[in-house]
């Protein structure tokens, strides 16, 4: 009996020495695994200029994660607000501070997106709003894309149509 149990102990060593250690070590998950190859961007809500995010803000940068995912269909990965600010909140950022290009490209780096979006809102004489809107990626010069308020456009329209003009900024 003993005899059979090292026999079998012994082949079993000699087995597993026989395979390369990269077979006998598990493969680690990890994002990059998970990946769907679609490009993941993180869309701030716009800052009204003259300070801070207000409604204004949050509603058009509503309207442009919602209009980009939509767009980007399989290609973009529109990371989700709450992630954003789930991450602002661990790390003690002010959640209702505007994102400045600088904390958004590290927030997307955390996040592990390649694009970051941020911008300025800016009331004109006529009562609407004029969105400069700043595109930003690793290792490329940020793209500004401006576009205006049309006349009658409620600002869910308005996020629709600048997520629009910021996609063909998109690399």
């Amino acid at each position: 009996m003993r005899r059979q149990f090292l026999v079998t102990a012994l082949s079993l060593a000699l087995y597993a020495a026989a395979a390369p250690a990269s077979a006998q070590i598990p493969p680690r998950r990890t994002l990059a695994a998970k990946s769907t190859g679609a490009v993941r961007v993180l869309v701030a809500d716009p800052a009204l200029a003259g300070g801070g995010v207000v409604g204004a803000g949050a509603q058009v940068g509503t309207a442009l994660r919602v209009a980009m995912a939509r767009l980007g269909g399989k290609r973009l990965e529109v990371i989700s607000w709450e992630s954003v600010l789930a991450l602002l909140e661990r790390s003690g950022y002010p959640v209702d501070a505007p994102l400045t290009s600088t904390a958004a490209g590290a927030i997307a780096a955390q996040l592990q997106a390649r694009v970051f979006v941020t911008g300025t809102l800016e009331p004109t004489e006529t009562g609407r709003f004029k969105l400069t809107a700043h595109v930003g990626a690793a290792g490329r010069d940020p793209v500004e894309v401006s576009l205006a308020q049309e006349e009658g456009q409620d600002l869910a329209a308005f996020g629709a149509a600048a997520a629009a003009a910021i996609e063909g900024a998109l690399p």
